[in-house]
């Protein structure tokens, strides 16, 4: 997976992720690579973001994340950068759920970001 790669490269260790053979802090390696590429801004203010989990769909890796935010969502804005460092053809798929209107986008290294407006 390109994702191991990346991580590999950029920590420099052998992680294993999603075999019988993963290191115990390769979440937490997942989790600290995606907190630097993925910055989220709700009415124009950053917000922390929140790992959940990894899981493997036919070779895919599909990461969960989740922002908490208890105001009124006006505006949404997400950079995302996972991946473009390496690999230019790189696209990142984004589906969001805010205020019950359900979008997605395809980001890449050169658009990076999506913005939404309510």
């Amino acid at each position: 997976m390109i994702l191991i790669k990346v991580l590999e490269k950029k920590f420099n260790k052998k992680i294993y992720l999603a075999s019988n053979r993963e290191i115990s802090d390769a979440k937490s390696l997942v989790k600290s690579y995606l907190v630097e590429k993925i910055k989220i801004k709700i009415n124009t203010k950053p917000v922390e973001i929140q790992f959940l989990d990894t899981e493997i769909d036919n070779d895919v890796l599909i990461c969960y994340l989740k922002v908490s935010f208890s105001e009124k969502i006006t505006t949404f804005e997400i950079e995302n950068s996972v991946l473009t460092e390496m690999f230019s053809e790189q696209q990142n798929l984004l589906h969001t759920n805010i205020n019950n209107d359900k979008s997605s986008f395809l980001l890449t290294r050169n658009e990076k970001t999506a913005f939404l407006e309510f």
